[in-house]
């Protein structure tokens, strides 16, 4: 029996896009589980009401111990960026971590404590942009200058 009559160009074009697949594959694969591990997963988050939040996370991959972090989120927008908060010990899981978290009446000052330590905040955020602050202390300066001057007229 004969053999087939093959076309050579054919064959050729064939096996490179076979190899160029395989191989874009292979690093796909590769940058996708880089990132992967390069990055976080999510262990508590806590809504500070008007559409503002806290996000704890942690790291996927460490080398002596797992990096504990935190994002300040309003409006959807990162206000303040991912910062380091602690470490957890490998051996523990980090999603069994517990938080606790106080705020001012009006909402604006909310820190975030360890449950299980309440006296030592490890994130405390004022919510109040540059323009509020700027108010709340002119105004707070106004009261006190005024009290000390009522004393004085005494």
């Amino acid at each position: 029996m004969p053999a087939p009559n093959r076309n050579p160009i054919r064959y050729s074009v064939g096996c490179l896009l076979l190899g160029v697949t395989l191989i874009s594959g292979c690093l796909a694969s590769f940058i996708w589980l880089d990132r992967w591990a390069e990055g976080e997963f999510e262990i508590a988050t806590f809504d500070c009401g008007n559409n503002r939040k806290f996000v704890i996370t942690a790291a996927r991959s460490w080398e002596v111990s797992q990096p504990i972090s935190y994002r300040v989120y309003s409006n959807g927008e990162i206000v303040v960026p991912t910062m380091m908060i602690g470490t957890n010990n490998p051996g523990n899981d980090p999603s069994r971590i517990r938080f606790t978290k106080f705020a001012t009446p009006d909402g604006n000052v909310v820190g975030i404590t360890y449950a299980d330590s309440p006296s030592s905040y490890l994130i405390v955020h004022d919510f109040l942009n540059n323009d509020e602050n700027r108010s709340r202390r002119d105004r707070a300066r106004a009261e006190l200058e005024n009290e000390l001057n009522a004393s004085r007229k005494k």
